[in-house]
């Protein structure tokens, strides 16, 4: 580059001024050395600095002028500065994304927090389409008009409008298939119209990288949901994989609509039969589970009581009567050693004997019997192979009524020992006699009875044991791990559940300016994401429609635009044109649900540059017509542009004054073929 800079002489005395200029290195001075100067005249040098040949860095040299002046015989000039790099060549730039918003926002997770784009003229078309992180890294969510267009993590069912992930945290090694408990109070939100009434809309479901699998499909509890952990998991690992949705008010399905669906019984070998009562209508319904015949709740004595069981379902045996509920003769197998599992959630403790369960003939012919005595603890009573009914043992364990707590008694024939559990701790154990294997019988299984099915006591029917009863296991053996039902506050896995999101996220502000929009928050604190919009055009039938997109000025090697298509009757034909010339730069058949990306259409775009001006500052707002030959809706996004390189040359002339310079450049092998048509392989340029 050269600097010019003057400066001037004038001789205001009465006699010849004579001037002598000399200049340093990188400097030149004309009509440098000797020179006189007249009375009332003057001189004017001009200095020009060929930084060209200068090394990069500080600048800083003299100019010396002496005078034949004895009052002033040296006058100077200072030249300073900073000589820098040339701008260099540049390859193409970075990948720009003209349709993208940073939106910095902060705020709880779950919040609505609005914010402003300046994105392009017609405001009202453009709408949030996907959030990603300030990294692109992650999917964060979807728009309002692309809820079918959700890529990374889909949205399991589109009926239901709000999920919240859960994150299950393993403090050991838990295998699949263990229980875990979820914390969340849904009278709120059925309180607040998120959640039927009836919490049938109510669904746990887990995300394998590829599939969503449904693992509860009920509330268990007003604020707690137990589900199983759908893969096994390593000590101290976290699986958030897991998803509770919700919100979908014209639900028809009651859950469970398949019991195979539910949370898997724990069975083994061992497990003679087991219970989840999840199933039945009111006081006549059967539970078909895993193992075993239907259990039967009879009359009106026993009622399916949803969701009041401590898994999904549960049997209220409201005391009403003699009968509440069997398992029919023969089919709840005769074993040796014996260990009785239940949940029980007593609604009336009054101090008065209630039996809850048995199997056998009569009160003193049972082979095994569970009862709460006079003093409300938890008695046991069985028959040895001496078919002698021994005194029955008072565990002493008392359960405190209106709360859940697990209960298990086994006896082991080998020993003739008897020991209770509660909650999964041993409570106490026994050896008062009893010997051998238990006693055959060929009765049914009973709740609620004192005698058998046809003949029960009536003068004990007020003894009927009161409350809910859940998840009832019987076993062939002696067992001391009641893991499948560990179902306490403190169990272990643990989870961890996030705030509410809707289906969609983010959402434009529908009315004037038609600039802002809404986002809700998908975690805490102060975070930047990446907001990508789209042009929202609808058709209601074969139609032409122009809108534009703003762009950076200048050239670009690539441009790519994807089209998301939805509302479609059938497919349809497709087309776009950048610059709305007449021709399409891009078309073909679409089908609904569709997200199609265009070729590069950096040419057409570049054309339309190039014939605007070519201006290199500031952005273009080019017009794009799209066609769709029927009925439908159009999401132009993602819109992603590359900037063409450049390169800088210099052609050294002497310093002087011109009056006109012009030159040639030859143009060719244009990385555009077509581009030609705009630019001619050879032009000339003149100033």
């Amino acid at each position: 580059t050269v600097l010019k800079r003057t400066f001037t002489f004038a001789n205001t005395g009465f006699l010849d001024l004579l001037t002598y200029v000399s200049a340093p290195a990188g400097l030149t001075v004309s009509q440098t050395g000797s020179r006189r100067v007249g009375p009332a005249d003057m001189t004017t040098y001009e200095i020009a600095l060929n930084a060209a040949d200068l090394p990069v860095g500080p600048y800083d040299q003299t100019i010396t002028i002496r005078t034949s002046d004895p009052n002033n015989p040296t006058r100077t000039v200072h030249v300073m500065g900073t000589i820098t790099t040339a701008t260099p060549d540049t390859s193409p730039g970075a990948l720009q994304r003209p349709l993208d918003w940073p939106a910095a926002i902060s705020g709880n997770q779950g919040d609505w927090v609005e914010f402003t784009h300046t994105l392009g003229p017609e405001p009202q078309t453009l709408h949030p389409v996907k959030v990603y992180s300030q990294d692109y890294s992650s999917l964060k969510g979807i728009g309002k008009y692309a809820t079918a267009f959700g890529s990374g993590l889909p949205w399991w069912n589109f009926n239901y409008q709000y999920r919240r992930q859960i994150s299950v945290r393993a403090n050991t090694a838990t295998p699949a298939n263990y229980p875990v408990k979820l914390t969340l109070d849904t009278n709120s939100l059925q309180s607040s119209g998120k959640v039927r009434a009836d919490r049938a809309d109510w669904r746990v479901v887990y995300w394998t990288g590829s599939t969503w699998v449904e693992l509860d499909r009920y509330a268990a509890a007003v604020d707690q949901t137990w589900f199983p952990t759908a893969v096994a998991l390593n000590a101290g690992s976290v699986d958030s994989n897991y998803f509770v949705y919700y919100g979908y008010p014209s639900e028809s399905q009651v859950p469970p609509a398949n019991p195979a669906r539910v949370f898997p019984a724990g069975t083994d070998a061992a497990t003679a039969v087991s219970y989840y009562f999840l199933e039945g209508t009111g006081s006549t319904s059967a539970d078909y589970s895993p193992t075993g015949a239907p259990f039967v709740g009879l009359g009106e004595n026993a009622v399916w009581a949803v969701p009041s069981g401590r898994y999904r379902g549960g049997l209220y045996l409201t005391g009403n009567g003699c009968r509440n509920g069997w398992i029919s003769p023969n089919t709840v197998p005769n074993v040796a050693s014996i260990t009785i599992e239940i949940w029980v959630y007593p609604t009336l403790v009054d101090g008065q004997e209630r039996w809850l369960l048995g199997k056998g003939n009569e009160a003193d012919h049972y082979q095994y019997a569970l009862i709460q005595n006079a003093g409300n603890r938890w008695q046991v009573g069985i028959t040895d192979n001496q078919s002698y009914w021994r005194t029955w043992w008072d565990t002493g364990v008392a359960v405190a009524p209106n709360a859940w707590s697990h209960l298990a008694f086994t006896y082991d024939s080998a020993t003739g020992n008897l020991r209770f559990y509660l909650n999964g701790v041993l409570m106490a154990a026994s050896n008062a006699g009893w010997s051998g294997s238990l006693a055959m019988t060929n009765y049914a299984f009973l709740f609620g009875n004192l005698y058998n099915l046809n003949h029960p006591y009536p003068e004990t029917c007020n003894r009927i044991w009161r409350g809910y009863v859940s998840n009832l296991r019987i076993s062939g053996i002696v067992r001391t791990d009641f893991s499948y039902a560990k179902l306490s506050p403190t169990t272990d896995p643990s989870s961890e559940v996030t705030g509410e999101q809707g289906v969609y996220v983010v959402e434009q502000v529908e009315s004037a300016p038609y600039d802002r929009a809404r986002l809700n928050l998908p975690e805490p604190g102060s975070h930047t994401y990446q907001v990508q919009y789209g042009r929202k055009l609808n058709w209601g039938g074969a139609a032409n429609q122009v809108t534009s997109l703003r762009v950076p000025a200048g050239l670009f090697t690539s441009a790519t635009l994807q089209a998301l298509v939805s509302g479609l009757p059938s497919n349809a034909w497709f087309a776009l044109d950048v610059g709305n010339t007449g021709s399409d730069s891009w078309n073909g058949t679409v089908g609904n649900g569709g997200e199609y990306t265009s070729p590069n259409l950096a040419a057409f775009f570049n054309a339309y540059w190039a014939n605007h001006g070519a201006p290199t500052t500031g952005y273009l707002d080019v017009p794009v017509r799209v066609y769709l030959d029927r009925a439908g809706q159009v999401l132009l996004t993602n819109l992603q542009m590359i900037p063409s390189g450049s390169k800088l040359r210099y052609v050294r002339l002497p310093v002087q004054n011109y009056s006109n310079v012009s030159a040639n450049f030859t143009v060719d092998r244009l990385f555009f073929d077509d581009f030609s048509a705009q630019v001619p392989g050879r032009w000339t340029v003149a100033a």
